[in-house]
């Protein structure tokens, strides 16, 4: 599903985020979320397989930010040290589009 405006989101379900970016080249213009459903314990987020560094932020089920890195290169790791949920994901976020995405997602799971 996307949502139209100056930016493109993108939202994947739980199948869908084991898959995530791999093999693709992300958009500029785009924002990608992925939604694992329930908040994850002991989960990792990689960049293996992934064509272009990525920002990544991870949020737990209240929308409240766990981690991010910026920038994360290709066949990294990114291991949280508390649960979460959705992972935002792009090229270059900045600040409006994290709010963005944010906004989009919490009028989502209203």
């Amino acid at each position: 599903m996307e949502s139209e405006s100056k930016y493109k989101i993108s939202y994947f379900g739980p199948l869908r985020s084991f898959i995530g970016l791999m093999f693709q080249i992300p958009k500029k213009d785009h924002i990608y979320i992925l939604d694992m459903k329930k908040d994850i314990d002991d989960g990792f987020v990689h960049t293996f397989f992934c064509i272009k560094p990525l920002d990544i932020y991870l949020y737990n089920s209240n929308l409240e930010l766990v981690s991010y890195k910026k920038n994360m290169k290709q066949f990294s790791i990114l291991l949280p040290k508390k649960p979460f949920r959705y992972i935002i994901e792009g090229i270059n976020l900045d600040k409006n589009k994290i709010n963005f995405a944010l906004s989009n997602l919490s009028n989502s799971i209203r």
